[in-house]
């Protein structure tokens, strides 16, 4: 569903004038629920069906940044910079948006070509108290730098990226697989989006780049059999200010089914495979050959 279709199945859940099915919503600041303040609940509701579904994720992104020197950690709010692709227009680069969480992180070294990196490794996200343990407390964090990374942790849940040992040379390429926060990334590039035809500056993250929905035809990250969850949610708030309880209520269980569907969906692929059965067809035929 793309921003005006569920804007439009707001308005049509809470019986409000202005639907517009296939176009944008025809409200205006005179109604109760002005545009500004639907696109305002719709993408806080997008956040918070984010953040209770990120433990089982369904709404990834793989994004790249560049690696500084004698640095031993990386914000995450938001993510650094991507790498320039246009070597004509080398200032001109594509902002990242903020993290919630990380979930894979990988490295490589820069070669003599532009934009070109070789030698990917996977580089182990820790827990706090292992980081921790694998650094020596901070013994053998500081002045301590090298080629490769060994771990990087979000430390007591901080929004940012420890590297151990630190990175040692600039250029080098991160990528990380992030949660983002929509509402937090709109936030802070608010006014920063680079006007077409720019030649230095930083763009802002699209919807599909994991800024917050924006434009009519702006579609969630996560896959589209979730996306009434938000409308579900935009009704919770709604009705809720306007002390419609049993309106509240009901959207409230709604929008908790959908929550409870979307982390079952999530852990049934990629790592959160815990229940798929494989058939070990190898062991068998070794038994087979020991007389």
């Amino acid at each position: 569903m793309q921003t005006q279709d569920l804007a439009n199945a707001f308005l049509s859940r809470l019986r409000q004038r202005g639907i517009n099915w296939g176009g944008q919503p025809q409200n205006n600041i005179q109604d109760y629920n002005p545009p500004n303040e639907v696109l305002v609940l719709m993408n806080t509701a997008y956040n918070e069906f984010l953040s209770d579904t990120k433990d089982t994720p369904i709404a990834a992104l793989k994004i790249p940044f560049l690696s500084v020197a004698n640095a031993m950690s990386y914000p995450l709010n938001p993510v650094p910079t991507q790498p320039p692709t246009n070597q004509a227009s080398p200032l001109l680069v594509q902002g990242n948006p903020f993290a919630l969480c990380v979930y894979e992180c990988t490295y490589s070294q820069q070669t003599s070509a532009f934009g070109v990196w070789s030698n990917e490794r996977y580089i182990p996200i820790q827990g706090t108290p292992r980081f921790r343990a694998q650094a020596g407390a901070y013994q053998r964090r500081y002045a301590n730098y090298g080629t490769y990374p060994e771990s990087v942790a979000q430390l007591f849940g901080r929004q940012q990226l420890d590297v151990l040992p630190g990175t040692a040379v600039a250029g080098d390429l991160f990528q990380v697989t992030i949660c983002p926060d929509p509402l937090a990334t709109y936030y802070y590039y608010v006014g920063s989006v680079m006007p077409a035809g720019a030649t230095a500056g930083t763009m802002a993250p699209t919807a599909a780049q994991g800024g917050a929905l924006v434009m009519a035809k702006d579609v969630p990250l996560f896959p589209s059999q979730f996306h009434m969850a938000i409308v579900e949610k935009m009704v919770e708030f709604a009705a809720d200010a306007a002390d419609k309880t049993t309106t509240r209520d009901f959207a409230a269980a709604r929008y908790k089914d959908y929550v409870e569907r979307a982390r079952e969906f999530g852990s049934a692929y990629g790592e959160g495979d815990a229940e798929q059965v494989v058939t070990d067809t190898w062991s068998p035929l070794v038994f087979q050959l020991i007389p």
